[in-house]
């Protein structure tokens, strides 16, 4: 006999458990009236709107949504039904805002997401550009409701 390399070398393999790294799901808002003169989405103060938020899922897993809550301006959520955006697949979630007297004049809109991924729970913040209009003031028409 004699020791051939078969015999001497022996393969090993080391396995460590690694976190898999979820990517962030795309969001848009979607079906928005926006001004002629500023390009900003436009929402009435003091009215109900519903915002409509489309998410795509980049991952292989489902993503469920928690929540959505308005930071800025001062707002009510009236409705928000949580929904599950499926692996790799696109749906639309819908959230009808109360905007308070205070938002008048202001500029942006934040809303902030929770999801959860794989027991793994997230936050996702947007921030929208728009305006905020009184119904009430000069050049108001029923066409703008």
């Amino acid at each position: 006999g004699g020791a051939t390399p078969e015999e001497v070398i022996v393969p090993t393999a080391h396995y460590k458990l690694v976190k898999v790294a979820w990517e962030k799901p795309f969001v848009r808002f979607i079906n928005l009236k926006k001004s002629r003169e500023t390009g900003r989405a436009m929402f009435y103060i003091l009215r109900t709107s519903t915002l409509e938020i489309e998410v795509q899922n980049p991952n292989t897993a489902d993503i469920s949504i928690l929540r959505a809550t308005v930071l800025s301006p001062e707002a009510d959520v009236k409705a928000f039904d949580t929904t599950t955006v499926p692996a790799e697949g696109v749906k639309s979630l819908k959230m009808s805002c109360y905007f308070q007297k205070s938002a008048l004049g202001e500029k942006d809109l934040e809303i902030e997401i929770a999801y959860e991924i794989e027991g793994e729970r997230h936050i996702l913040p947007l921030v929208l550009k728009c305006e905020f209009i009184s119904a009430q003031k000069g050049g108001f028409s029923l066409k703008e409701l």
